[in-house]
């Protein structure tokens, strides 16, 4: 758990979830987005500040608590499709996520824009509760689950909500007797979005709907940095798609066979199905078909992480086909299916041993600046001293937190900008663009300054002690 990964984004995080427990200071906004002026929602920062309470801010207790969160969530959704499906597809569906290497990785990522995956397994849920029992108050948990993606990843909430527009459109518009339209389904809806907007509105009413005009800015009067063509958006979008799907498996001859098995099922007995399972299955497909449609309209650079947690949409289709191939009464069918799964077992069970039998540790992520802080503390006891950091993010709070760590829990003292007794300690990591490191140290060693010591620490990480002349 030390190699988790632990970048710009963490320490700025961390930080934040520190603020709100020790100094009492509540956030109605979170993390920034890619629009300037557009903010993630703040609900990331409360879950982290859940985790700063029970692991008294240490580093690793982050990712200890969504990890814990992502497992009970996928755990809860076992049990669910154990209840409607029964155990075999359930254990299909839990050895999928177990053994996928992006929900792995991601589970132990703290990020904010992997906060959708809990929610789009809660939505997936209530999709399917809404269609089985016809219940109004599902409506709220669609939408609130809808409204906590759009908080946690702004442009994934904002092609999802109008696609579950669209698809209650497309379903149920011809069945609306406007004569006997009720309030209590926009009611549930509405009520949805607004607790998990809640406190974005709060934000926007504080800052007169700064937001809000900077979001109509952006649509009316876009301004696009890297403009493409219609053709290669098509292509990007679809090479995206496709991704998140072969993300779910280690071996990509397993994500060919499996979709081959979901086609053929699917095609041949789709109609066995319950018919709120057959309209379970249709949302799924239209949510895909829907969010892919809406994000060819951004014309931009479209990163990955604007749609993370899309590999969760995968599972139901890929579960429900091999449940299909198993019921199924034709032999042809049933015995590549529960071959599949044999040949998918071994795969992935080998491939786990192997990496747990592997001794070879990589020092990675949270790790190094952990011993480079150490280091620095070693070097300086529990002195005054100087410290100044170089990281090519420019704001190191990967290393502000560490030391706001250290500091708190060791009672060690946090370092001074300035010089102490003419000396000050740097912290250097290695930049690809060396102009702006060069730029840097112009500005930070004393033009008579002299080196005393350099250590490397990491092949990328330097500690140097200067003494100014």
């Amino acid at each position: 758990m030390q190699n988790i990964p632990y970048t710009y984004d963490q320490g700025r995080d961390f930080l934040k979830a520190q603020e709100i427990v020790l100094y009492k200071n509540p956030t109605f906004i979170g993390p920034t987005t890619g629009i300037m002026g557009i903010y993630h929602g703040a609900w990331w920062y409360y879950l982290l500040s859940v985790a700063f309470f029970i692991f008294d801010g240490r580093p690793t207790g982050f990712a200890y608590t969504i990890c814990f969160l992502y497992s009970f969530s996928f755990l809860l959704f076992y049990f669910f499709i154990k209840k409607e499906l029964g155990f075999y597809p359930a254990i299909f569906f839990l050895s999928l996520v177990a053994f996928s290497p992006y929900l792995s990785f991601i589970s132990t990522f703290v990020i904010n824009s992997g906060f959708t995956i809990p929610f789009i397994l809660l939505l997936l849920y209530s999709f399917y509760q809404y269609l089985k029992k016809k219940g109004v108050f599902f409506l709220f948990f669609i939408f609130l689950s809808a409204g906590f993606i759009f908080e946690a990843q702004v442009s994934f909430g904002l092609f999802l909500i109008p696609s579950l527009i669209l698809i209650f459109i497309a379903f149920y518009f011809k069945k609306i007797d406007v004569k006997k339209l009720r309030f209590k389904p926009f009611f549930y809806s509405l009520l949805g979005l607004f607790i998990s907007f809640l406190p974005r509105l709060l934000f926007e009413i504080k800052n007169h709907f700064l937001q809000t005009r900077t979001f109509f800015n952006f649509f009316l009067h876009p301004k696009y940095y890297n403009p493409k063509s219609l053709i290669s958006i098509i292509a990007e979008r679809l090479n995206l798609l496709i991704d998140y799907y072969f993300k779910i498996f280690t071996q990509p001859i397993l994500a060919i066979a499996f979709l081959v098995l979901t086609l053929i099922t699917v095609f041949l007995f789709f109609k066995k199905l319950k018919n709120y399972q057959k309209d379970f299955l249709k949302v799924n497909l239209f949510l895909i078909a829907f969010i892919f449609i809406l994000s060819l309209f951004y014309k931009d650079n479209f990163w990955s992480n604007y749609l993370e947690g899309f590999s969760v949409f995968y599972l139901p289709l890929l579960t429900f086909s091999f449940y299909l191939g198993l019921k199924a009464k034709n032999n042809f069918i049933s015995v590549p299916t529960y071959l599949l799964l044999i040949i998918f077992l071994f795969i992935n069970i080998f491939n786990f041993y192997k990496d747990l039998t592997n001794k070879k540790f990589v020092e990675e992520g949270l790790i190094k600046q952990r011993k480079v802080v150490e280091r620095i503390y070693q070097l300086a006891g529990k002195n005054d001293f100087c410290l100044k950091i170089y990281t090519p993010p420019v704001i190191p709070y990967t290393y502000q937190y560490l030391i706001e760590y250290q500091a708190r829990i060791k009672k060690y003292p946090k370092p001074n900008l300035d010089y102490v007794d003419n000396r000050c300690f740097y912290i250097i990591e290695d930049d690809n663009y060396q102009f702006r490191l060069d730029k840097w140290r112009q500005e930070n060693i004393p033009e008579k300054g002299k080196l005393i010591t350099k250590e490397k620490i990491f092949k990328d990480i330097t500690i140097e002690l200067w003494k100014k002349m």
